[in-house]
């Protein structure tokens, strides 16, 4: 369906490409939105909504009501732990003892790793 969905409107389709059918009823659809807020917030869009309830009911073949769930939780703790991962990594390279032993051994940083602490 969203490969359908992707040749009548491509960014919609790409938006749609990490959603899920929850679930299908005789009247009705229901999607799962996941991805970017940006993602979501373009699906949801009244013109958006109109073309993919149009497309839903051309493949289903009948007219077909489309729920649509939000999930925004899982991108944005991705999101969340990218920037964390970031921050240290960066905050690990401007150290002044990092930055001392790089000039005094004349090396440079070839990678960092970032151990989690154990929680108890």
């Amino acid at each position: 369906m969203v490969a359908a969905l992707a040749r009548t409107n491509r960014v919609l389709g790409s938006c749609l490409s990490k959603s899920t059918l929850k679930k299908v009823t005789n009247q009705s659809i229901e999607v799962e939105l996941s991805g970017s807020d940006f993602n979501i917030d373009h699906v949801k869009r009244p013109k958006n909504l109109s073309v993919l309830t149009e497309v839903c009911c051309e493949f289903f073949r009948k007219r077909i009501k489309v729920e649509l769930v939000e999930n925004r939780s899982q991108e944005a703790e991705i999101n969340k732990k990218k920037s964390h991962s970031g921050r240290l990594e960066q905050e690990a390279r401007n150290h002044p003892v990092v930055s001392h032993a790089v000039e005094v051994l004349g090396g440079k940083i070839e990678d960092i790793k970032i151990f989690q602490e154990e929680k108890l």
